[in-house]
């Protein structure tokens, strides 16, 4: 719960701040969070959102590894 409440805050602030990559970053954090709760959906949730932030940036590395991401949660989400 803390930490979620963190993620969130400083998301809020680089929002505020128009830095769509820590945006992106905090969301892929989120995500995380999500995953490490066994919460798939939202993990899913947060993943793909983080995922059209970096689509948009046109931040390659990152688009793999949220596609790796992806993909690791929706393989738990089957089990």
């Amino acid at each position: 719960q803390e930490a979620e409440s963190a993620y969130q805050r400083s998301l809020t602030l680089y929002h505020q701040l128009g830095d769509q990559a820590g945006e992106a970053d905090r969301i892929n954090e989120l995500g995380w969070l999500a995953y490490d709760q066994e919460q798939w959906d939202e993990a899913l949730d947060w993943f793909q959102q983080a995922l059209v932030r970096f689509e948009g940036l046109k931040q390659v590395s990152n688009q793999a590894a949220l596609w790796r991401n992806i993909g690791a949660a929706q393989r738990q989400a089957k089990h």
